[in-house]
């Protein structure tokens, strides 16, 4: 009897463990503050950064520019963390491009036009994190735009703190 009991406990433990695994799955979130994240430059723009980790190695920050009033191009920009940087794309309606820097993007990359598709020019970096633990990173963003008839760029640098954390997820 107490052979049937175990047998019988170990089939019901399999059971719940292959519900646990099916039911849920094991992601990788950002953790950052949104608000102190926000950089406005000048009165022209402002620029929103926002990060995802995809398949714990790469790193993207995104910069999504909005409240664009007039044309503007950006002049220097540069994204730092401490993992080496793969590629760099743009995607402002003008241009959609990949390039291993910013640097080597075409100059209609780099600019922005108010009411142009998509409603907001995104640049994208990705960084290679594979070969450190996912845990904390420092995002350095610095540049400088100009904007219309300035003749001066204005400039900007953020730093910013995310973590990354692995949690259970329920699918869908």
């Amino acid at each position: 009897m107490l052979k049937y009991s175990i047998t019988g406990f170990i089939f019901l433990a399999a059971i719940a463990s292959c519900y646990l695994l099916l039911s849920y799955k094991l992601d990788t979130i950002v953790i950052y503050d949104r608000q102190a994240a926000y950089i406005d430059v000048g009165n022209s723009l402002s620029i929103k950064p926002e990060f995802a980790i995809e398949n714990d190695r790469e790193l993207k920050v995104y910069l999504n520019f909005e409240n664009i009033q007039d044309t503007a191009q950006i002049s220097d920009l540069a994204v730092d963390i401490s993992s080496p940087l793969l590629t760099a794309s743009a995607n402002n309606g003008i241009c959609m491009d990949t390039a291993a820097s910013f640097q080597e993007l075409p100059p209609k990359c780099k600019q922005l036009i108010p009411g142009k598709n998509p409603a907001y020019p995104i640049l994208t970096f990705a960084f290679d994190t594979h070969k450190k633990p996912p845990y904390k990173y420092l995002v350095s963003i610095n540049g400088s735009i100009i904007s219309g008839t300035d003749a001066f760029p204005s400039s900007f640098r953020k730093q910013i703190t995310i973590e990354s954390r692995r949690v259970f997820r329920e699918r869908n």
